[in-house]
């Protein structure tokens, strides 16, 4: 059984990795210098993608997956948003 690894675009982690750092949509259109329709349409991605990640593990927990095996799978796409 494998952990879909990369579920977010290099794009995508950016934006992830600044909203995670509380910024609200408008301060995220100036950093980057984008629309805000691209911030609201990529966060609309990114929500979607994280919701079936976190949809997925819970299948795999409710399957008999290891808690512990399920957790590092999730630390790991963290690891990988920084």
């Amino acid at each position: 059984m494998t952990f879909g690894v990369g579920y977010l675009t290099g794009w995508e982690r950016r934006i992830w990795d600044l909203r995670w750092r509380r910024l609200n949509k408008s301060k995220i259109v100036r950093r980057l210098s984008i629309s805000r329709q691209a911030v609201h349409s990529a966060l609309s991605v990114i929500d979607s993608k994280v919701e079936r990640g976190l949809t997925r593990a819970y299948r795999w927990l409710i399957s008999g997956v290891s808690a512990s095996v399920i957790i590092g799978m999730i630390a790991m796409l963290l690891i990988m948003q920084l």
